[in-house]
């Protein structure tokens, strides 16, 4: 999966959380649910979408420390709703198999962004500019498939 698919993805999620909040109940529980869940996902998409024009590796990463936050916390208003029974719909189910998937993509991406962090600060001096974003490609792929390329 490539950055725009993962965009597309991300925004595709918000989409399906705010026609799912439709169905909520009108009234304070309905209202304070429905709200909490489309601010959280609309968060994961509009910043992973902000993370492409992260001005530094330090950005990127706090960029989509930010997603991976959202992202769990859209899955817990999810399963809030599963297990309260507020609304009955089937779409709560692949919501939530989605948040899952989102909330492991974007650790993972953390986790991988953390550990080159750690190496950089370690193996390299700072006052030079020697490892260029290609080089980190190739030596952190799957950091080809989410970091946006910083000049």
């Amino acid at each position: 999966m490539d950055r725009q698919e993962l965009e597309n993805r991300t925004k595709h999620f918000h989409i399906e959380i705010i026609q799912l909040c439709l169905l909520l109940p009108k009234n304070n529980v309905g209202f304070e649910i429905g709200k909490q869940l489309i601010r959280s996902a609309g968060s994961v998409a509009a910043n992973y979408r902000a993370s492409k024009r992260a001005k530094s590796i330090a950005d990127f990463i706090y960029k989509i420390e930010i997603v991976l936050e959202e992202s769990d916390e859209s899955l817990y208003w999810l399963q809030i709703l599963q297990e309260t029974v507020i609304v009955n719909d089937n779409r709560i189910y692949r919501l939530i198999r989605e948040a899952h998937e989102l909330t492991a993509i974007f650790s993972a991406t953390t986790k991988t962004n953390l550990t080159f962090d750690i190496c950089h600060l370690t193996y390299h001096n700072f006052s030079s500019s020697s490892t260029t974003p290609s080089l980190l490609k190739i030596k952190y792929p799957s950091l080809s498939l989410l970091m946006p390329s910083f000049s």
